[in-house]
């Protein structure tokens, strides 16, 4: 706590006001935000305390549980409302009583914490017709985007006031911006609906069962005949039906008459289906739609010489247009496409792989690989004299989704007798992707210059690729604090299930560095992708942090740091998003996401102030 709120603590010594406060409600409703960007309210109501001695009471609030330097007298009332108050914040209050002498009584009100009130600004549509379903994005300030995993901190929830129509999902991406999935019912009556915005009321232990706080906007979605009806249909998919020699590594993709609505593509809804009839997992964020089109990610390269499908789901639980309209039917793509795969039988006489590096399916590989081997049976130096040094790089590869990675102009070499290929690359790999080898020595053009040389020994028949792909080692390199006093900077422990000790003791006033091997995107050093939470108090809370974020240490570091001291004695954890939505960097080829989609996570815990070790609040929950 700060010397101001020491100082009207030391003067909080009248014997006859000792009964704490309890704020029974708060953050409640108010009708309107005043200046833009700081225009947030916050209403407030207390129990009064039953002493003839009270003359008054002082609210204390500030962006900081330990920094309440802001008090507003509110004389002998039992609510109040606080304006002008920054958007998209967190605020912290509590109240005192004070007598007629202007002294106060030595005890706090219990906490109370939050965003402010939730203000409904616009919808990106205003129209749904009967038995439609519609996404909207709802676009206002305050919206609470929750505490993962807490219970007790749900985020922001939509209501309308319309019986035919039911919010069916809700995702809160920013504090400004709510996406909505609307149903209407077939039978609707027309007209208009008004839209609520509610956060939870985080002064109760159990909020989701208590008051929520509500921001409205009159007549905000019109019911109205369904308009459009026509119904969405697959025009083309890559590969196409009977395609074959398709790379192991390919990412498929399908492309529909019309933009497709984002709530309705998923895993589930578009899939890749192997001859065995399961779904091919695909990895962390994806399928991916881009308007009319959803892009397939296989988590591992497809099998040599298999068959797949494409499958997307239609009818009522499949996916929709923008206006609603589900396909009519499932789309199977058939026939399917067909991956290149060896066509040689187990008695073939040309070469075989014996050993390669990096193995398949190893992870953790240095993203400053510079050669990769491959060895086999047999000398097969003898294809150098026959191929151009152009054709024996498309021969022989590393590929990175569909695309090979640039090799060196003396690539391949061969070695140990020319028994192994030695691979060299000319870039770097990129962090925590996967990459597989391949050995092209088939096809027509091949098998004639090897029969014209007299040397189908060197001819393999068929692709080699390693299955499955090698992963490189992730893009995270250090997570520290800047201590205060020092300026020296302390490693934390990363993903740790526990609080460890060399994460314990964190000073209030330190500042956090998340460190990459590669510049990050400043557009991705945000308070949504990195995220510091605590608890306190029970309480499950979000810090506010500086905005922009700081880049240092040639853009690889971003620095974290919160508005306000940190809480003294909280158990705390850094988070950083991964995944297309978390944080990018610069690649060589352009931007790129870590591609887990899940967080990094930093448990730690903070000292305990001097200031607060011999202070006791009375905190009513």
């Amino acid at each position: 706590m700060n010397s101001g709120r020491e100082s009207r603590r030391g003067r909080s010594t009248s014997s006859q006001m000792r009964t704490p406060i309890v704020v029974l409600l708060a953050v409640a409703t108010l009708l309107c935000w005043v200046l833009p960007g700081f225009a947030g309210s916050v209403s407030l109501r207390w129990d009064a305390i039953p002493d003839a001695d009270v003359a008054g009471y002082r609210l204390y609030h500030g962006n900081s549980p330990g920094d309440l330097n802001e008090m507003i007298d509110v004389g002998n009332a039992t609510s109040t409302t606080l304006s002008g108050l920054e958007d998209c914040a967190w605020w912290y209050i509590s109240i005192r009583a004070y007598d007629a002498g202007g002294l106060e009584s030595p005890d706090d009100s219990n906490l109370v914490y939050g965003l402010p009130r939730p203000v409904v600004q616009s919808l990106d549509r205003t129209r749904i017709g009967r038995g439609q379903t519609l996404d909207f994005v709802v676009s206002g300030l305050n919206f609470d985007q929750g505490a993962a995993g807490d219970p007790n901190h749900p985020p922001a929830r939509v209501d309308l006031s319309h019986s035919g129509l039911s919010v069916t999902a809700t995702e809160v991406i920013a504090c400004d911006t709510i996406r909505i999935t609307v149903q209407a019912a077939s039978d609707a009556a027309l007209g208009f609906a008004d839209l609520a915005v509610e956060n939870p009321d985080l002064t109760w232990d159990s909020p989701v069962t208590s008051p929520w706080v509500f921001g409205l906007l009159d007549n905000a979605i019109e019911v109205t005949e369904n308009s459009d009806s026509s119904a969405p249909e697959v025009s083309s998919t890559e590969p196409g039906a009977g395609a074959v020699e398709i790379p192991a590594t390919v990412n498929p993709r399908v492309i529909f008459t019309e933009a497709m609505s984002p709530s309705t593509v998923n895993r589930n809804t578009v899939r890749l289906v192997g001859s065995d009839g399961l779904a091919i997992t695909q990895e962390a964020g994806w399928p991916l739609l881009e308007g009319s089109v959803v892009t397939l990610r296989p988590e591992l390269p497809l099998a040599e010489g298999e068959t797949y499908r494409i499958h997307v789901l239609g009818g009522p639980g499949g996916v929709r247009d923008l206006n609603g309209n589900s396909m009519l039917e499932d789309f199977v793509q058939t026939p399917g496409f067909t991956v290149m795969g060896s066509t040689r039988s187990d008695d073939a006489e040309g070469p075989r792989v014996v050993y390669a590096f990096p193995e398949s399916g190893q992870v953790d590989i240095s993203r400053n690989l510079q050669e990769v081997l491959i060895t086999f049976d047999r000398d097969m130096s003898g294809l150098a004299g026959l191929l151009s040094p152009a054709e024996m790089q498309e021969r022989f590869g590393v590929m990175q989704d569909e695309t090979p990675v640039r090799q060196a102009a003396n690539s391949p070499r061969f070695d140990s007798g020319g028994r192994t290929v030695a691979i060299i690359l000319a870039e770097s790999l990129r962090d925590n992707y996967t990459y597989a080898t391949f050995v092209h020595l088939d096809g027509a053009a091949l098998r004639s210059t090897l029969e014209g040389a007299d040397r189908m020994d060197l001819f393999m028949g068929g692709i080699w690729t390693s299955r499955p792909a090698w992963r490189v080692e992730g893009a995270l390199e250090r997570i520290a604090y800047l201590h205060p006093e020092t300026d020296q900077r302390v490693d934390l422990q990363a993903s740790a299930e526990s609080v460890p000790a060399s994460n314990s003791g964190v000073p209030v006033q330190a500042t956090f560095e998340v460190s990459f091997s590669r510049p990050v995107v400043q557009s991705s050093a945000n308070a949504s992708v990195f995220q510091l939470l605590f608890t306190t108090e029970r309480r499950y809370q979000r810090a506010q942090l500086v905005e922009p974020m700081k880049l240092t240490n040639g853009g690889k570091t971003v620095v974290v740091e919160t508005v306000g001291d940190l809480p003294a004695g909280a158990w705390g954890v850094l988070r950083v998003m991964t995944g297309p939505q978390g944080v990018q960097l610069h690649g060589e080829s352009g931007p790129f996401a870590l591609p887990t989609g899940t967080y990094i996570s930093v448990p730690f815990a903070t000292e305990v102030a001097p200031s607060t070790q011999s202070e006791t609040l009375g905190v009513a929950e």
